[in-house]
């Protein structure tokens, strides 16, 4: 088990909550700026749930903070009228044609892909692309897995693994593979020479499934050093668009084993491990933040285009319900569907705290 600092914990606890903040802010306004441009009334703008804890009406619509920081959302005209009838019919999301009421849905989702664009850009135009080195030195460690346990740092230079020694990343990697038991790291941090034991392990179901294959590779979660290309405007920004698609791609493939069975539940991760993610990223600068907005930026477009009730998704699914059917869907329905949608996403919230507590606390 960890035992954070206060002010080490408080840190990161402020830092996540910025960083998803951010990321909130970014999805409520594509939706809120699709629905200004259909001229759809907007009566609340909200960063979180619960009670507010600041709030300020700007024109006709109130912008509020509220208390617990885990989502958002814009409250329109239509779809929470908030007693209010006296609204003018045509400032009312249910007036307005199939196709503004989905393009009003969808800017939020795609707010997010072209923020996760931007954010892949910045870091490869301010930081340049990684270029791997085969240099026997630790460039990262992944957060939670047996290196991390073991107390390896980036910038720790192994000279040798099981008293064999090494001169490249790849014979580390071999030797990782091909060991059974502990493995033994003499290592050399600063001017100290160290040895490490730490234990391999199996790589993860996910890794495995996206090789085309059972998970065979023993891991110990260190990253090759990286070199760093300078790339110019439109460079990054073509390898921007083509990294944001194949990440796309592979979060796609991946939801489809979870959904198959093919990829176990325990690889999901929830607010508790986003949190302390965001933490260790902001410890690590720029450059990891950016790349961290990133990647949360496109979970964040894909998981509220699920097809499920109280996601961007399920309002999809509904409006073109509505749309073949030629009439609304009745009420009592919608109600039906909602309390289904948030019976999945209690659940689901159950799932990822579960796992994240177990990775936090117990890994």
């Amino acid at each position: 088990m960890y035992i954070f600092k206060a002010n080490t914990l408080i840190m990161t606890v402020i830092g996540g909550i910025i960083i998803l903040g951010i990321l909130i802010i970014i999805h409520e306004f594509g939706h809120f700026l699709a629905a200004k441009l259909v001229r759809i009334k907007v009566y609340e703008f909200a960063v979180g749930f619960g009670p507010k804890i600041v709030s300020k009406s700007i024109g006709d619509t109130v912008f509020s903070i509220r208390s617990i920081p885990l989502g958002g959302y814009v409250s329109l005209a239509g779809l929470d009228d908030q007693g209010d009838s006296n609204i003018d019919p045509s400032l009312s999301f249910n007036n307005k044609s199939y196709l503004q009421k989905i393009f009003v849905i969808l800017m939020g989702p795609f707010a997010n892909f072209l923020s996760a664009v931007f954010f892949v850009w910045a870091s490869l135009y301010f930081y340049g692309l990684e270029v791997p080195s085969n240099l026997p030195i630790v460039g990262d460690v992944v957060s939670f897995s047996p290196a991390y346990k073991a107390g390896f740092k980036p910038g720790d230079h192994i000279l040798a693994v099981n008293d064999k020694g090494v001169s490249t990343f790849s014979e580390i990697a071999d030797i990782v593979m091909s060991s059974s038991g502990q493995a033994k790291f003499k290592i050399k941090r600063g001017e100290e020479i160290l040895e490490i034991f730490v234990e391999p392990v199996l790589e993860s179901e996910a890794e495995a499934f996206l090789r085309n294959q059972q998970p065979t590779r023993r891991l110990i979660g260190i990253m090759t050093s990286f070199d760093f290309e300078e790339l110019s405007f439109v460079q990054s920004m073509q390898l921007a668009v083509l990294k944001t698609y194949t990440t796309t791609l592979i979060i796609l493939r991946v939801l489809k084993g979870l959904i198959q069975g093919q990829v176990s539940k325990k690889e999901l991760a929830g607010p508790l491990t986003i949190v302390s993610e965001a933490g260790t990223n902001i410890k690590k600068g720029g450059r990891a933040i950016l790349l961290f907005m990133f990647l949360l930026s496109v979970n964040l477009a894909l998981i509220n285009l699920l097809p499920f009730p109280l996601l961007d998704g399920g309002h999809i699914v509904i409006l073109t319900f509505e749309k073949i059917i030629n009439r609304p869907v009745p009420d009592l329905a919608k109600t039906v569907l909602n309390y289904f949608g948030l019976a999945f996403l209690i659940i689901l919230t159950v799932l990822v705290l579960k796992n994240d507590i177990k990775r936090l606390l117990f890994s």
